[in-house]
């Protein structure tokens, strides 16, 4: 059972149950079918009733992301609207609202909803940085620098590079960067992604992997994915299929400079030093004074 099943605990109402493991399976549809059911039966206590709803509401939420990310638009709103009809108050749920509004050409809808979710947590940073994309789109400069700022010291200067590109007028960069930000944590595959963080944590290589895998499902093109994967294959000590995946990392994107630095490192394990002296050295060329690749080039 994932983390997500444990989370909540069992035993209250069996079609319940089956939901909740729905979920882990992410088969969203019949888990809201599930969750619908139970909900029409009305038994239980407050505190049950409670718990159903976030589960239907997050049910409805997934539903509506993978439906964005497979370019259901239409059928994305209808899930989005659900969730945050049954949670209005999770700002989440507002800022995800947003992106399928966003999707639909619904401007004016796609702020609202990035309002409102400023509006119950002032302190949400991916909130902050999507209303900075808003704000530049606009042309509102000020506040885009505001948001941004604000953002990046909750973030540890995450977002410094952004600021600078503001600084020197080029908004267009700036915009991108930021937006990049946004659509990495609204894609579906972050659910998987953070999951297998958890498991790396407590050292599970396999259940990493598994979550890993299925994010790489939903998000095929995504090379940081394949280079996550490839670091818990490695910490496995499945030299071969970490180096598999860190090439495919590179294949995605040929200015990743970790994935070449790690693709360095597994080579180096299989014996492979001139391969590996190859890959450190595209490392450093794209990015001057990796750590890894600089320490390894300093020490052959």
């Amino acid at each position: 059972m994932s983390l997500v099943g444990k989370w909540f605990g069992f035993g209250e109402d069996e079609v319940f149950d089956e939901a909740v493991r729905l979920m882990d399976r992410r088969d969203f549809s019949e888990a809201i079918a599930a969750f619908e059911a139970v909900r029409q039966a009305d038994t239980g206590t407050d505190s049950f009733k409670a718990k159903l709803k976030a589960h239907l509401a997050k049910a409805y939420h997934m539903l509506g992301m993978e439906s964005l990310a497979k370019g259901w638009v239409e059928t994305a709103l209808v899930n989005l609207l659900k969730s945050v009809e049954l949670e209005p108050h999770y700002a989440d749920f507002r800022v995800a609202l947003a992106r399928g509004y966003r999707a639909s050409g619904n401007r004016m809808e796609e702020f609202a909803q990035i309002r409102r979710a400023l509006e119950i947590n002032p302190e949400y940073t991916l909130a902050m940085v999507y209303r900075a994309v808003l704000d530049l789109a606009e042309s509102r400069f000020d506040d885009a620098r505001y948001w941004a700022h604000r953002a990046s010291v909750r973030e540890n200067n995450a977002f410094r590079d952004a600021l600078d590109q503001m600084t020197a007028g080029e908004y267009g960069r700036a915009c991108e960067r930021l937006w990049n930000h946004v659509e990495t944590w609204l894609h579906p595959s972050q659910t998987l992604r953070l999951e297998a963080q958890e498991w790396i944590e407590h050292q599970n290589w396999d259940e990493a992997s598994r979550c890993l895998l299925m994010a790489i499902e939903i998000a095929p093109t995504f090379p940081d994915l394949r280079r996550e994967l490839g670091e818990v294959y490695f910490a496995a000590d499945r030299v071969k299929d970490a180096l598999d995946q860190f090439r495919r990392a590179v294949e995605l994107n040929p200015r990743f400079a970790d994935a070449w630095a790690l693709c360095g490192v597994c080579m180096k394990r299989q014996g492979n030093e001139h391969e590996a002296r190859l890959c450190f050295l595209n490392a450093v060329n794209l990015q001057p004074g990796h750590p890894i690749a600089a320490l390894e080039l300093s020490a052959a």
